[in-house]
């Protein structure tokens, strides 16, 4: 795909803002559930249809637009997008089968990411971008048991469930959405779009508290550009990777001021490369040969969001502020630990309920290693001094529900101290970026006046 150029960019965030003053009289439902106004419509009579047999519909059509006009190696404007189609089918309903479920989705994405074209860094300011193509991102059955207690789900999946929450993806930067990126950065945890075999086991402890263990299998070539997934062997698997979390979580019936908090960790058995010395022990940039490796990796997280102000009761209006931490337990990581921090107003205005404000600030910090051999690169570039050691990635946005089916988050990202993981053989420091992006998003299953629901055992 071609690169979007600036003058489009800003056509397109003009237009984003131009729509909020259009639309700013409207109220328009919640993300939950969806009856369309003509229910009596072909479409919504073959949705409802489809519901009462079992059958939840998903598809969102997604597109990121961002462009640095400062800082990088240059500046340039990048869009990425994704199709996705999928179903919840309620076995039970369907079939007859007790507590049985199947998940099935299928995503499409093209596109290419600013952050890799013009800025030079790591951290997607495109989030939608990674895993281009046509690919089966699930596939897994899903039981519950013991009257919803136990839920084991199993088949082609990913792990990120782990140490996410539903505010996440009110950013657009890859830093925090749709996980957090440090944590995900170089542990074999399956990220989304991406899947492996895997199996995720959560127990309910009562109303609030859940305990989720997941094992997955580590196969880096399913990452790979152009791979659909469809392969599913497990001869290119390096070992398996097990998280475990803690999730204490009420919601608005449950407390005036809602609390969520994620405890947890992860341990992956499979190897993987030092990034500063080769099997002999001597610096890899200078002296080349084989890295050396190492097995195993471990760590932890730590995750909460707090409802500290609500403008009125009555409703779900609220202002929610956010952390986390995440720590590898061991020294040759790319990423030795990261930091989020922010805060999400929802419905900053009474006419506005759905719309929403988001600031994050993330820090990534890098493993001494990591650093050990970007000063060696730089050296033998011509350059001197150690790369800094954190970076950090700030957003800004606001996210406005503009109808039933379409929400629009424009957004400013700025990058202070930029890696060079992607391109480690340069000289001096890449200048600091500053990003001006909007990203679309379309529910295609209320867009079309099919009915939707959440699906829920």
């Amino acid at each position: 795909m071609k690169r979007v150029s600036r003058k489009a960019l800003k056509a397109g965030t003009l237009a984003a803002w131009a729509l909020t003053a259009a639309s700013a009289a409207a109220q328009v439902p919640g993300p939950g559930n969806f009856t369309p106004a003509n229910s009596n419509s072909t479409l919504a009579k073959l949705g409802q249809r489809l519901l009462n047999n079992g059958i939840y519909l998903r598809s969102n059509y997604t597109g990121d637009a961002a462009g640095n006009v400062s800082g990088g190696h240059k500046q340039g404007a990048d869009y990425a997008d994704e199709l996705n189609l999928g179903a919840d089918i309620n076995m039970q309903t369907l079939a007859g089968i007790p507590g049985g479920a199947l998940h099935v989705t299928v995503t499409g994405r093209t596109g290419r990411d600013i952050s890799i074209d013009t800025v030079g860094n790591n951290v997607l300011a495109n989030q939608i971008y990674g895993g281009q193509g046509i690919r089966l991102s699930e596939l897994t059955w899903d039981q519950s048991l013991l009257q919803g207690r136990l839920d084991i789900i199993a088949g082609r999946m990913n792990d990120a469930i782990f140490g996410t929450s539903p505010i996440n993806c009110n950013f657009m930067t890859n830093a925090f959405c749709g996980h957090v990126d440090s944590m995900f950065r170089a542990v074999g945890l399956v990220a989304y779009p991406y899947a492996t075999w895997g199996q995720r086991t959560t127990i309910k402890l009562n109303r609030t508290l859940n305990l989720m263990i997941g094992t997955s299998e580590v196969n880096p070539k399913q990452s790979a550009y152009g791979r659909n997934d469809l392969n599913f062997t497990l001869q290119n698997d390096t070992g398996v990777v097990v998280p475990v979390e803690l999730d204490y979580t009420t919601n608005f019936q449950q407390s005036a001021y809602p609390t969520a908090i994620q405890l947890g960790g992860y341990w992956d058995s499979s190897k993987y490369n030092d990034p500063a010395y080769n099997t002999a022990g001597q610096p890899l940039a200078s002296a080349g040969g084989k890295a050396a490796t190492h097995w195993g990796r471990t760590g932890v997280y730590a995750f909460f969001n707090q409802v500290v102000y609500r403008p009125d009761l009555s409703s779900t209006r609220n202002l929610r502020i956010f952390g986390g931490f995440t720590h590898s337990l061991d020294t040759p990581e790319e990423i030795q630990w990261g930091g989020d921090v922010g805060a999400l107003y929802t419905g900053p205005f009474a006419s506005r309920p759905y719309d929403t404000i988001g600031l994050l600030g993330t820090v990534m910090h890098f493993g001494g290693r990591e650093l050990t051999y970007l000063k060696q690169e730089r050296a033998l570039a011509g350059g001197s001094g150690t790369p800094a050691a954190n970076e950090y990635i700030f957003e800004v946005n606001y996210g406005i529900q503009a109808n039933d089916w379409l929400r629009v988050l424009p957004n400013v990202q700025y990058v202070l101290n930029p890696d060079n993981l992607a391109h480690p053989k340069q000289a001096s420091a890449t200048p600091n970026a500053l990003i001006f992006g909007v990203q679309l998003s379309v529910n295609l299953v209320r867009l079309a006046g099919l009915p939707q629901k959440v699906f829920s055992h």
